[in-house]
């Protein structure tokens, strides 16, 4: 049997699940073919991908970091519109909770490892500010603690980080946003409008509780996702379900929200059965 091609949207869940099926042979993720990490958390950052692969949009040499895309690549090359060369798409959205910077969706993990996490190094006061900035300020979309917060940790970037002015406009001028419901379900919709492909939608847990709830973020996202896939008549993946199936002290590592190695092969023969029923859906239609 051939081996699938996906082309995966996706965090840490799914991505643990398609690890084991690459590895096994089983699948093999079109991004990996274009030396692309495939993690994205939100729908303005799918849609934003999807755009640069078609060269639809540029996104500026300084900020491809920052989009989870490497600085050399630019867009619409053939390697990159070679992607879209799938049998399906797995998308993953993870939250509703987006930071942009001008109009460029950013990938929230890319901030710490860009340049945040450098910073831990200054002392005290300036954790304790990147917490403030990120928590209260992007998160709680209060632009005064943001501000705040920046002008205590700008004086700690001289000699810690690569592009000191970048990394200043970035504290001052990235915000945070949140798409109620009608914006999400619309993102979602018009994501499948513009990829010609069987599209198959999962669920995304922030945070298991310990008797299996499933906890998203916001807190009714995982909800969310689930009505959203109803209205749209996607084929639906609740990442929740193997989880309770096998119990989670079996599922997961502590904090309630990593897959434990020994259970990714679990995760990954789930996740194929789910893509032939993504298959065998877009054929019955």
């Amino acid at each position: 049997m051939n081996a699938l091609r996906v082309l995966p949207f996706c965090g840490c869940q799914l991505g643990a699940g398609l690890h084991s099926l690459t590895t096994s042979g089983k699948v093999v993720l079109t991004t990996d073919e274009a030396g692309l990490n495939a993690a994205t958390y939100t729908m303005s950052e799918v849609l934003q991908r999807v755009r640069f692969f078609r060269g639809a949009i540029e996104i500026p040499e300084a900020l491809r970091y920052y989009c989870n895309l490497p600085k050399t690549l630019s867009a619409g090359t053939p390697a990159l519109r070679n992607i879209e060369k799938a049998d399906l798409v797995l998308l993953e959205p993870n939250t509703t909770l987006d930071v942009f910077f001008d109009n460029y969706a950013l990938h929230r993990s890319q901030l710490l490892t860009g340049f945040l996490d450098n910073l831990q190094a200054a002392g005290g006061e300036v954790h304790r500010a990147i917490n403030s900035w990120f928590n209260q300020g992007i998160w709680g979309r209060n632009r005064q603690v943001q501000h705040e917060a920046a002008e205590t940790i700008i004086p700690a970037l001289a000699g810690r980080v690569e592009d000191e002015y970048l990394a200043r406009n970035l504290l001052l001028e990235a915000h945070g946003e949140e798409q109620d419901f009608e914006q999400y379900l619309e993102s979602l919709r018009e994501f499948c409008r513009v990829v010609d492909l069987p599209i198959g939608l999962v669920t995304f847990v922030f945070e298991f509780l310990p008797d299996g709830r499933p906890m998203g973020w916001p807190a009714d996202f995982v909800e969310n996702t689930l009505e959203a896939a109803r209205m749209l008549g996607l084929p639906v993946l609740d990442s929740a379900e193997a989880v309770n199936r096998h119990g989670v002290d079996v599922a997961l590592r502590e904090g309630r929200r990593i897959y434990k190695d020994e259970f990714r092969p679990i995760v990954g023969e789930a996740t194929l059965e789910f893509c032939h029923k993504v298959l065998g859906h877009t054929a019955g239609h």
